[in-house]
């Protein structure tokens, strides 16, 4: 169905048109049975009192920790790799798990997953569900959910104190987390706000000609702030180097960009390639149960390996 797309689930079944009927579906598997099974398809019991109070996702927990540890299982990631959100498109009724992200074109509304991927290939070998509301645990800590959110995932997959590159983006970098993970032997690259705490005011508020940059170093700490047209992006960097290096463009012309800047595009947008790997052969349905939405979508990650 990911292959061959059609309005309706019975219109795969359908042989009346000849000029649009699918007769593989017909021989292999029976209509009525696979519209039953897709109706009553459950992946928990839900006879166990009590369940969503200790986990508002547990409807599918089985399968998210069925599939991260196969993931982590069958591949082992290269030196390159990013954290970043992806989307589940849905629009029903489920208020803890709703979310509305306006930069992700193929699906606004949906269920976010925090993931941790391959930045060479796009392999997603960790996610984690998003739940609204405050983690008693993560509050304690007192460095915010971002920089919990990040040390959890990277030791849920082992990668800490292995050497790996890290790209992410200006939602979760900050000095703080930069320099913990350089502790732990990880270095990272990320685009940063201008309001978070511990940035240097010299790299703020230079005003800046087109093409320019203003960096500062303190200790392992990179900190770059660059003038590209009317943008002025603000980087770190425990890895980079300050200076210049020449890349090609797009249109294929060498242009001079940054250090950082081009760290960050090599080591950023590992899960953009694999959602778009994804999306060319998911096979989505409209369905009011998000839970069918969350397994199908699994089903579609779990493809990578072959293509991997």
């Amino acid at each position: 169905m990911g292959l061959i797309k059609k309005a309706s689930i019975k219109l795969y079944w359908d042989i009346s048109h000849p000029c649009a009927s699918t007769p593989w579906f017909v021989t292999h598997f029976n209509r009525d049975r696979f519209q039953l099974l897709l109706k009553f398809i459950h992946f928990t019991d839900i006879s166990i009192p009590n369940q969503q109070q200790l986990n508002k996702t547990y409807k599918v927990q089985y399968l998210v920790e069925y599939f991260n540890k196969k993931f982590l299982y069958f591949y082992i990631p290269q030196k390159d790799i990013s954290i970043d959100e992806s989307m589940i498109g849905y629009k029903g009724k489920t208020p803890h798990l709703r979310q509305y992200m306006p930069n992700k074109r193929h699906s606004r509304f949906g269920i976010k997953l925090w993931c941790v991927s391959d930045s060479t290939n796009g392999y997603l070998f960790l996610f984690e569900i998003y739940k609204r509301g405050k983690d008693p645990d993560e509050a304690a800590v007192g460095h915010g959910m971002t920089y919990n959110l990040v040390f959890r995932l990277l030791r849920q997959t082992n990668l800490l104190h292995q050497g790996y590159y890290l790209g992410i983006d200006n939602y979760y970098t900050s000095p703080q987390l930069l320099l913990d993970l350089y502790l732990h032997q990880t270095t990272a690259t990320g685009t940063v706000r201008v309001n978070r705490k511990g940035l240097p005011e010299i790299c703020l508020k230079t005003k800046l000609k087109n093409k320019e940059v203003c960096e500062y170093r303190k200790g392992p700490l990179l900190c770059v702030a660059y003038q590209d047209g009317k943008k002025k992006p603000v980087l770190l960097s425990t890895v980079a180097k300050a200076g210049f290096t020449e890349l090609r463009n797009r249109r294929g012309n060498l242009v001079m960009k940054p250090n950082v800047v081009a760290l960050y595009n090599r080591t950023m947008g590992g899960l953009d390639l694999g959602d778009a790997q994804l999306y060319v052969y998911l096979s989505e349905r409209k369905t009011v149960k998000w839970t069918t939405k969350v397994a199908f979508s699994l089903f579609g990650y779990f493809k990578q390996l072959l293509i991997v």
